[in-house]
């Protein structure tokens, strides 16, 4: 049954943490630039994003250990967030 229970769109969260371990932890590149342009990338979908990311990755992106995101999420209507 566990093989079947995957969190939303995890597919996506392991590429991007796959990106994350190679530019954020890279001492060559500046962490504050990537920060920036992943924020503005994702712009107000950001603190969604980083909700579904693995905690030590918080800390990567400037958002602490404090839960990103306080609104509750419709689940339903995810992937139109994350496709508009």
């Amino acid at each position: 049954m566990e093989e079947t229970n995957h969190p939303p769109l995890t597919s996506f969260i392991q590429i991007f943490t796959a990106l994350l371990d190679r530019f954020l932890a890279d001492p060559n590149e500046d962490v504050r630039e990537w920060n920036e342009k992943i924020r503005q990338t994702l712009g107000g979908r950001f603190p969604l994003f980083v909700s579904l990311l693995p905690t030590e990755y918080w800390r990567m992106l400037g958002v602490g250990h404090e839960h990103p995101i306080s609104p509750e999420v419709d689940w339903s209507t995810l992937r139109e967030t994350f496709s508009s």
